[in-house]
């Protein structure tokens, strides 16, 4: 019985003994948590018995990673060539693979209306005998990334140890990133700002894509003037893929009959790359077109009006102001006054009507539609086109002074008295003195219809050579019926000496 008295306390205190030995020795740490500390660099742990080791998650002092949405966006803008020449920009890096190219797309001709000539001139022809021919950065500010506390804090970054965003102290790449988080945030724009910090990058990147495509088809053309060789269509088809093919484009990337008008025309003069970046920033930040525009020129894109011919007494004015220029067309192109007006009336009633919607709106607009697949359209991968050559034709001076955001065209993006779009009249438009071209000028409008008919075959087909300047029978019709009305009202030509 006294055996059995002392077994129970016995029994006790030995579980207490090995309960205080479990209870004071530190646990083993897993050869995972070894793994992660040694990969973050982390602190060495307390000496301490009882306190665990840090986390290597745990939170530092640094300024934490913008949200996802922001930072690509912020990316975007900071390493494009958008930014060049401005200011906390870059100089000569390339736009990242992640921002995605301005939907572009091609013909927006459409039968009727404001009927804009079409961007493809698969006909075009150089000109016989023509003189048009070639003659012969910074670091990327990125943004702020949690370091370890002995990190060293980057030139453009808060340094170690650096305050919650709201302190003012905040400088360098971390404060642009934090007050754009702050604008996002009041204004819920994310959608907006990632497609307009795309729509810089994409246009820039276009701008520059062309330029090279222009500078090798230019020199290609040159080069088979120096062989002897005709310049054929064809041989500058073959010369001009071979361009692409060369700089690894495709012809999604590029409108190649256009960029070949360009590069048969006269060079483009030297404009300052900031030129260029203004313009398009003046593009980005246009405002977009209100939500019954925005319906309106879907409908019409839908269902285009029919082509209307005005009543051709118009025509007669503007024969006798502009004879000297409509003579120099006859002359220099082959075209005659009554098809060059015959043009013009139908487009816009001799200058009357050129249209009323904004045009960086409006090819923005077209340049977000999507087919069934999501792709972009034809329409809205050649408007993204139209947009950079917008930009081109503004930093020029071949926009009547204009910027891009005084300028209003059609539903279809057509702008002017002859109702080209930007990347045909950058292509095929000519002034009559060789100067610079302003699509609302009479005489400039009426010389760039010649030489677009000349270019699109007129000499040997002049209905042809209509149907170039809008895809429609219609069209064609309304234009030559309204040219035989005009010949008729003319005074007749006088006979050459």
């Amino acid at each position: 019985m006294r055996k059995s008295r002392l077994a129970v306390p016995a029994a006790a205190a030995a579980f207490a003994l090995l309960w205080w030995a479990a209870a004071s020795r530190k646990p083993a740490p897993d050869a995972r948590t070894l793994l992660v500390e040694r990969r973050a660099a982390a602190p060495p742990p307390s000496e301490e018995p009882d306190r665990p080791a840090p986390a290597p998650e745990a939170p530092t002092a640094e300024l934490a990673p913008p949200e996802p949405v922001l930072t690509r966006s912020a990316q975007r803008r900071f390493s494009s060539p958008a930014s060049q020449g401005a200011s906390g920009g870059i100089a000569g890096a390339e736009a990242p693979d992640e921002a995605p190219a301005p939907r572009l797309g091609g013909g927006v001709n459409m039968p009727g209306g404001y009927g804009a000539p079409t961007a493809s001139v698969g006909r075009f022809e150089p000109a016989p005998g023509s003189p048009e021919t070639a003659r012969g950065g910074g670091a990327v500010p990125r943004a702020p990334e949690a370091a370890g506390p002995k990190a060293a804090p980057a030139d453009d970054a808060s340094p170690s140890g650096a305050p919650a965003p709201g302190d003012t102290r905040v400088t360098g790449a971390a404060a642009g990133l934090v007050t754009a988080a702050r604008g996002l945030k009041a204004r819920g724009d994310a959608a907006a700002m990632r497609a307009d910090a795309s729509l810089e990058a994409g246009l820039m990147r276009q701008i520059a894509v062309d330029g090279k495509v222009d500078a090798g088809i230019r020199k290609a053309i040159s080069d088979i003037q120096s062989s002897g060789r005709p310049v054929t269509m064809e041989a500058v088809n073959e010369a001009a893929e071979g361009v692409l093919k060369d700089n690894g484009l495709t012809p999604d990337d590029v409108d190649l009959p256009t960029a070949i008008a360009r590069a048969s025309g006269p060079p483009p003069p030297e404009v300052p790359r900031a030129a260029y970046l203004d313009a398009v920033q003046a593009i980005v930040s246009a405002p977009p077109l209100d939500p019954a525009q925005r319906v309106e020129i879907q409908k019409l894109a839908d269902k285009p009006p029919p082509p209307r011919a005005p009543a051709p007494r118009g025509a007669l004015d503007a024969y006798r102001q502009n004879k000297g220029v409509l003579d120099k067309a006859l002359k220099d192109f082959g075209v005659k006054p009554e098809h060059i007006l015959g043009i013009l009336g139908v487009e816009t009633s001799w200058g009357r009507n050129t249209g009323k919607y904004p045009l960086p709106a409006t090819l923005k607009a077209i340049s977000e539609r999507t087919g069934p697949d999501g792709r972009p359209t034809k329409q809205a991968r050649q408007a993204g086109r139209d947009l950079a050559a917008l930009a081109r034709l503004s930093a020029q001076g071949n926009l009547g002074g204009l910027s891009p955001n005084q300028v209003r065209g059609s539903y279809a993006g057509a702008m002017g008295i002859p109702q080209f779009l930007p990347s045909s009249w950058e292509s095929l438009s000519r002034s009559p003195d060789g100067g610079k071209r302003d699509p609302f000028d009479f005489g400039d409008a009426a010389y760039s219809v010649g030489n677009y008919l000349r270019a699109h075959g007129y000499a040997k087909d002049v209905p042809g050579s209509i149907w170039g300047y809008n895809h429609s029978q219609e069209y064609v019709d309304k234009v030559l019926g309204l040219s035989a009305s005009v010949k008729a009202s003319l005074p007749p030509a006088t006979p050459a000496k």
